[in-house]
């Protein structure tokens, strides 16, 4: 068995099962042939599985590919388990490691998350549940030959018809993706029909590029990065020992011992680094200031930095100068203008956790930031909007996100061992690290300069609506503190200018 890992607790379990007796000739095959014991039940209905084997003493008894105790007829054993499947070729299993209290309330009691489960290559979920399927009149719902891998499988080529090969990924039906949904950046190309031995081709990375600091898991410490020389450093450690690894692949071991819920920070870029407790701020302005350091950001104008209490992580969403507030709360993530009105498309419902990130990283055309966040054990890429663009699966899902420029000329994402590589675009790129620099002084970073390149018309609504009490209130936005005049017009439910 083949094993493929997808995220930290999830994997593909690759096997080859060959049911054929002899090339061409399987229990299936062998029922069809003796139908003539069963001339009452019609050329529909096969002839039963026990009678197909024992009535053929050549190939089973007489071979010793079966044993019957002679004294009571009873089958004890066949030198091959697998001739009792109804198919040949490859099973792909889908794992889901439980809690371990799992294990004791049983792991596939809930058929909608299920821990153990067949990718079935027809792209029915039938196993186990009520079935429609018109491939076979064989029952689908204990698994039919269409779920087992192979070349020219044609139900799988009737789920997925824009594919020229029998490729398992991202996007096939069913898809290569975890049980979240996340991506996996796998892909399994099927390359041969049924047999005792089969070809298959494992792609990594098709679509992102990740780079990998090992190929083990490692326990990330912190990043720097050198703008004057485009180069880019990650501290991790592994075994006990800290290492920097850095973007032109050069790992060094260093000469310190590793400490759990440490972080290395760095200043004056890499050369110069100190490894200090998780809330330890590094800057100037931190080390002679007693109090405690807020996230700094451009809220009310901006040429001045204003301190907030209760931001998580600072970043200008929508372009016009100013930074937006970002918060967790009760597993939603909140934004809110310096004013604190809620942007659009926020609350956003969920299950997050940690220090959002936000930087332009997917649509560098655009100028618009994105926000990166962990919610359960994936990471997600938000729009400036609360919309989910990506989900990506993670090896690392109790480690902070932390983004890193100028690796290779890229945007690096880490996640443990791993480097999801992104354009870069710093001018738009906000709150990288848990507290925005790697020095750890949390002042939102990018180019904080209004949009002023259009006409901006900004959404407006009234509230009470319906009108009570013969009057309301129009709220609505300005991009800027520079707006000086809002014309606002207001037309009948006709069409007409009021």
């Amino acid at each position: 068995i083949y094993k493929i890992a997808i995220s930290e607790d999830e994997y593909f379990l690759i096997e080859n099962r060959y049911n054929q007796v002899e090339p061409g000739v399987d229990i299936d095959s062998l029922r069809r042939k003796h139908k003539k014991y069963y001339p009452q039940s019609g050329d529909s209905v096969l002839g039963h599985w026990f009678d197909s084997v024992t009535n053929n003493e050549e190939k089973f008894i007489s071979d010793g590919l079966i044993e019957i105790n002679s004294d009571t007829q009873v089958i004890t054993g066949f030198d091959h388990y697998d001739y009792g499947l109804p198919g040949s070729g490859i099973l792909i299993w889908h794992i889901k490691e439980p809690a371990i209290n799992k294990y004791f309330e049983g792991i596939n009691n809930d058929d909608k998350n299920r821990h153990v489960q067949i990718e079935e290559a027809d792209g029915s979920l039938d196993i186990g549940f009520e079935s429609y399927a018109f491939f076979t009149s064989d029952d689908p719902t204990t698994g039919t030959s269409w779920d087992m891998w192979f070349k020219d499988n044609e139900a799988y080529e009737f789920g997925n018809p824009g594919y020229d090969e029998v490729i398992f990924d991202n996007w096939s039906s069913p898809n290569s993706r975890t049980t979240g949904g996340a991506e996996s950046f796998i892909s399994i190309t099927i390359q041969s029909e049924p047999s005792d031995a089969m070809y298959i081709k494992v792609q990594f990375n098709e679509e992102i590029d990740i780079h990998n600091l090992e190929v083990e898991p490692v326990q990330y410490l912190g990043n720097a990065y050198n703008a004057e020389d485009n180069t880019a450093t990650v501290f991790y450690e592994k075994d006990g020992v800290v290492y920097s690894h850095t973007s032109d692949s050069t790992i060094t071991q260093l000469n310190m011992n590793y400490t759990e819920g440490n972080l290395i920070y760095t200043y004056h870029h890499q050369d110069q680094f100190e490894y200090l407790p998780a809330d330890t701020c590094i800057h100037p302005l931190c080390l002679n200031n007693q109090d405690e350091i807020l996230p700094l950001g451009y809220i009310y104008s901006s040429n001045d930095s204003i301190t907030v209490r209760e931001a998580l992580s600072l970043g200008d969403l929508d372009g016009d100068g100013l930074d937006e507030i970002i918060t967790i709360e009760e597993g939603d993530i909140i934004a809110r203008n310096s004013n604190q009105t809620l942007v659009n498309g926020f609350p956003l419902k969920g299950d997050f956790t940690g220090i959002p990130l936000i930087a332009n990283i997917l649509s560098l055309q655009d100028s618009i930031p994105e926000i990166i966040c962990r919610e359960g054990d994936d990471i997600v890429i938000l729009s400036n909007r609360g919309e989910r663009i990506r989900q990506l699966s993670s090896f690392a899902s109790k480690q902070p996100l932390a983004l890193v420029p100028f690796w290779n000329g890229k945007m690096a994402l880490i996640d443990g061992s791993r480097l999801f590589l992104f354009d870069l675009d710093l001018d738009h790129s906000y709150w990288l690290n848990p507290n925005s620099r790697p020095s750890g002084f949390p002042l939102s970073t990018g180019v904080h300069e209004p949009n002023n390149s259009h006409k901006i018309r900004t959404k407006a609504y009234n509230y009470p609506n319906p009108i009570t009490e013969g009057s309301t209130t129009f709220r609505f936005f300005v991009p800027s503190p520079e707006v000086t005049e809002v014309k606002v017009d207001i037309y009948n439910a006709a069409g007409y200018l009021v």
